[in-house]
């Protein structure tokens, strides 16, 4: 994926011009108080941390995590975390791929604007992030809907549900082995 992405055009709306970069801790700083509500009660049943501090520890721990860039102000941050040497990793079932990456995405509702664009992105993303990972998943609030559909539509496989969090809320669990991507 380049530095700089191409010029969208959708049908009812003004040119976008979107762009794709490393994220810095300052993206997740700015981008944090534009959530959607949908990832910031994903935040809270998960960890129970403010956002900002989900997203630039988000930031911190993923290899190359990624901005896009809407109008030129952060509309998502996405990532791999590496888990290679972390025994169990979140909990995965017996008989479940071994998990050695860790992906996630948080954005703002600005994302519905270029959401094609943004999906044919994700699975280049996937796909250049994923190198030199065996499988990748994770887990992700069965309430967040938009997030659940996004990674059935990039492929993962939904292993189980679980009860996770200082909330006790359902999670899925997820994974895609890397040759598959």
């Amino acid at each position: 994926m380049g530095n700089r992405a191409d010029v969208v055009q959708p049908k009812d709306q003004p040119t976008l011009e979107l762009e794709i970069r490393d994220a810095t801790e300052e993206d997740a700083i700015d981008m944090a108080p534009h959530l959607r509500q949908a990832d910031r009660n994903e935040i809270a049943a998960h960890s129970g941390a403010r956002p900002i501090d989900a997203l630039c520890h988000g930031v911190r721990m993923s290899d190359r995590p990624k901005v896009v860039l809407y109008r030129d102000k952060p509309a998502a941050i996405f990532g791999l975390v590496s888990l290679r040497g972390v025994d169990d990793a979140l909990g995965w079932p017996k008989g479940s791929p071994a998990l050695d990456g860790a992906v996630w995405l948080l954005g703002t509702d600005q994302v519905q604007v270029f959401s094609r664009q943004f999906l044919r992105w994700s699975r280049q993303w996937l796909a250049e992030t994923s190198v030199g990972y065996s499988c990748v998943g994770n887990m992700v609030d069965l309430r967040n809907y938009v997030h659940v559909r996004w990674i059935e539509w990039l492929g993962f496989k939904f292993i189980d549900n679980i009860t996770y969090g200082p909330e006790g809320r359902t999670f899925l669990r997820f994974y895609k082995e890397v040759d598959s991507v």
